[in-house]
């Protein structure tokens, strides 16, 4: 059976429909479910010194804040200022109870970036390169002077990073937890 395009445009059209339909009865229920629960802890970082900065008061999402495991996560907290010596908190927060249990400063260059690490450690951007940091940020790992990285892959298995190479950039990846080159570069 042949169809012409009108008639596959009209399939089209009914499909993206019915898919709208569906999510939007998927979202009401969802809504509904969860408008009368009321969050399980809230965590507030002040008293151990967490300090909203003028220009860049809440963490960032994707760089800023990173679960290195079901049981915690870390909240990066910065000067706000862009310079060669940023000091900055990582404040590891306890995931089922919301408590703080640590915080360790470090400086970074410009703003401070932490990645959740496949091994539930984590990769953080620090003046000196980039540091790997066991659970808890317990302790330092492995230090990288020439590595710096702005992602992480969706497994936490690898970081996309870049240098300044004569002439243009260069981005590769390097394992997240080792931060030793992969064989994948452009």
């Amino acid at each position: 059976m042949r169809h012409n395009r009108a008639t596959v445009a009209i399939i089209a059209t009914v499909c993206v429909l019915a898919a709208c339909a569906f999510s939007y009865l998927n979202l009401s229920r969802h809504a509904d479910r969860t408008s009368t629960t009321s969050a399980i802890w809230k965590a507030d970082l002040t008293p151990q010194g967490y300090r909203p900065t003028l220009g860049n008061s809440m963490p960032t999402s994707r760089r800023q804040i990173a679960f290195g495991s079901d049981d915690e996560f870390v909240v990066l907290n910065d000067s706000g200022s862009c310079s060669n010596q940023n000091p900055a908190s990582a404040f590891v927060v306890d995931a089922h109870s919301g408590r703080p249990t640590r915080k360790r400063q470090f400086v970074s260059d410009c703003w401070p970036y932490v990645f959740g690490t496949a091994s539930s450690g984590y990769s953080v951007m620090t003046n000196s390169g980039m540091a790997v940091y066991s659970a808890g940020f317990a302790k330092q790992l492995v230090m990288a002077a020439d590595v710096a990285a702005e992602h992480i892959s969706p497994d936490g298995k690898s970081l996309g990073a870049w240098k300044a190479i004569p002439g243009h950039g260069k981005t590769y990846l390097v394992d997240s937890s080792t931060l030793l080159q992969q064989a994948v570069s452009f």
